[in-house]
């Protein structure tokens, strides 16, 4: 009786931390794909992608910096 419950438990367990496993290594790329930081074409300071203003496909920081760059 005793051998069955802590198969029980070892099982429980086992199956908690594959659970637990699996779903960090799904967040994991995730989260890296969002943060990817590109260089400013003008000054070089690291900006979000998805913030970055683009002309001819060389990232800047700003509008600014994208206008002082022709």
């Amino acid at each position: 009786m005793l051998v069955r419950i802590l198969l029980l438990a070892g099982g429980i367990c086992l199956l908690v931390y594959l659970l637990r496993r699996s779903q960090r290594s799904v967040s994991s790329p995730a989260e890296t794909h969002e943060d990817a930081m590109v260089p400013c074409g003008h000054c070089g300071v690291h900006v979000p992608k998805s913030e970055a203003v683009y002309r001819d496909g060389v990232p800047y920081c700003s509008a600014s910096h994208r206008d002082a760059d022709r």
